[in-house]
């Protein structure tokens, strides 16, 4: 058990990068029933801890076309820690 307590020591935290790490990543097509909106899947995928979305065109066409601009988009995902896959 001191190995297994060892090695979970030397871990990095989720948001932390490391060149070993496997990095999880939401794809929202997983949530596409629920209809949810681009920015609302990137707040789920940061409360989940992913490290990064893949995010569908048609969802990012219905956000501009409801008026919305891919500029904002990119922060909010920036923002929240996410890159995009």
């Amino acid at each position: 058990m001191a190995n297994v307590a060892a090695a979970e020591t030397k871990t990095s935290s989720p948001r932390q990068p490391s060149e070993n790490k496997m990095r999880y990543c939401l794809n929202t097509s997983t949530i596409q029933g629920e209809k949810i909106p681009i920015w609302e899947q990137v707040e789920i995928a940061k409360r989940a801890g992913y490290d990064g979305i893949e995010i569908w065109l048609r969802d990012v066409d219905k956000f501009e076309k409801d008026g919305g601009k891919r500029s904002d988009l990119k922060k909010h995902i920036a923002d929240s820690g996410l890159t995009v896959e």
